[in-house]
């Protein structure tokens, strides 16, 4: 059973001993994140199932194993951008979340719109999703781990700087998060803004209150991860610019730490 909808959210229940078949959809939301796996709240306890993954061209993968009363969730890193098979194998169901990415289209105009404020301002308040094209596929993605470095076609690069706990809060489009960050102009180094001490920037993920390469960014971070963000123009101040601290056609290199989620 598969859910879609218009915010890109997606979901499906694996149910014990069978197979769910993902097939990438033809509009332009052309590759899934999954982010997570969970037994349902109703499992018997110490019931166990493992989150299989095949591929057309690879033989199965176990992503997870899951246990009621000890493991019930996991967070998962994982983007398919094509035709995979979900199994659970055991006795229980397994309920998948992630959300759907879309293409990355260019330099549009409406993308370029700047806030005229510092970062910490919630800066560019702009109503289109984070765009972005992952290249990662699902059999080179592991459970609880993350590629060191992804760097996308447009020049937007997501570094893993530091993990948290597996089991810990991760940040999805909808939830408030807490960040402390160091914002830099990527060409001269030069700090723009910055957090300081124990205060935290909280914004609503994925809802365009920030730059759409936070919103890209941010997502799917657990607490206390620590990521570094290079941020293209296009998704961050565009032509515009920001103020005098952000000059125009401005690529961005922030350091961000998720501190909470709620």
């Amino acid at each position: 059973m598969e859910h879609r909808g218009r915010t890109s959210f997606w979901g499906c229940v694996v149910e014990a001993g069978c197979s769910h078949t993902f097939d990438p959809p033809s509009h332009s939301f052309s590759k899934l994140h999954l982010s997570q796996a969970a037994l349902p709240t109703d499992a018997k306890p110490n019931s166990k199932a493992t989150l299989e993954v095949k591929t057309r061209d690879s033989l199965a993968r176990a992503v997870v194993t899951l246990r009621a009363g000890k493991v019930e969730h996991a967070s998962i890193d994982l983007v398919i951008d094509e035709q995979v098979v979900f199994s659970a194998v055991g006795d229980a169901d397994i309920h998948l979340t992630g959300y759907h990415m879309p293409e990355f289209e260019g330099d549009d105009e409406s993308d370029l719109e700047a806030a005229g404020e510092p970062a910490a301002q919630t800066v560019a308040k702009q109503a289109a999703q984070p765009v972005a094209k992952a290249p990662v596929r699902a059999e080179t993605a592991k459970p609880a781990k993350e590629a060191k470095k992804r760097t996308f076609p447009n020049g937007f690069e997501i570094e893993v700087l530091k993990q948290g706990l597996p089991d810990a809060k991760f940040a999805k489009a909808g939830k408030t998060v807490s960040v402390k960050y160091t914002g830099r102009l990527k060409s001269s180094g030069k700090v723009f803004d910055a957090t300081k001490g124990n205060r935290a920037f909280n914004f609503r993920l994925g809802v365009g209150e920030v730059i759409k390469g936070w919103d890209r960014g941010v997502e799917g971070m657990r607490i206390g991860d620590k990521r570094r963000l290079i941020i293209p123009p296009a998704m961050a101040y565009g032509t515009s610019g920001a103020g005098k601290a952000i000059p125009p056609n401005a690529w961005l290199d922030f350091e961000v730490e998720l501190v909470n989620v709620k």
